[in-house]
């Protein structure tokens, strides 16, 4: 405890966010610190922020990299980087006339310009979990209109042909994916949208299965 205390007295807020954001990605590339996507007000899921933000270390500020990147505005994105690029996967984009949900793939050397990939061979969806695994991009899981997440996890070396490979051991959406020891491990999540709990579980593979000896965590679990 008194560890923790030491550790919690010594932390800086450095800045806060430019405006209050949800389902946005942020990402360290090249030395500096990103914000992408999100949305900024949750009784008004249209308000989505449509710029490119990256932090000024001098004067504390969020400096507008780009205010209208060709990837258009979403949330519930993934963002990753791989080969010294960054990659955009999928998301969600909310309208009046209803929710558009994406398998796009987009790349950028810069956060400025950024190029169509393509379109993946997996289904539109946002808040799923992806990750660099085994020098392939792995996505899995995830929403798309409808009470129960996907289960389903695919992997790609390039970002334009997509494998199907084994399934998430449960349907899962708002979960993590991370990777030690030379395993992919998912983290938390829901198994609906209107859940009753969230999962406490974590669940490890090497790419053939599923690791049956979940671990049950300590602390209350969170979406």
């Amino acid at each position: 405890m008194k560890s923790m205390l030491l550790l919690l007295s010594l932390i800086t807020l450095v800045c806060a966010s430019p405006v209050p954001l949800a389902q946005h990605s942020q990402i360290t590339f090249k030395g500096e610190i990103y914000i992408l996507g999100g949305y900024k007000d949750w009784f008004d899921g249209y308000a989505e922020n449509s710029a490119v933000l990256r932090l000024n270390r001098t004067t504390d500020e969020w400096d507008t990299v780009t205010s209208s990147p060709a990837f258009g505005t979403r949330k519930g994105q993934a963002v990753l980087i791989k080969n010294d690029t960054v990659w955009l996967f999928g998301g969600s984009s909310q309208k009046s006339s209803g929710t558009t949900f994406f398998n796009d793939v987009w790349q950028s050397t810069d956060m400025i310009s950024w190029t169509k990939v393509g379109t993946a061979s997996w289904s539109p969806r946002s808040l799923f979990g992806a990750t660099v695994f085994n020098g392939k991009f792995w996505i899995g899981g995830g929403y798309h209109g409808t009470i129960d997440p996907y289960s389903d996890l695919y992997s790609s070396s390039d970002g334009k042909t997509w494998n199907r490979e084994i399934d998430l051991p449960t349907p899962l959406m708002s979960h993590a994916f991370t990777v030690l020891q030379s395993q992919l491990i998912v983290l938390g999540g829901t198994t609906s949208l209107f859940p009753t709990d969230v999962s406490y579980k974590q669940y490890r593979t090497t790419g053939a299965k599923w690791d049956s000896s979940t671990v049950q965590w300590t602390f209350p679990a969170r979406p």
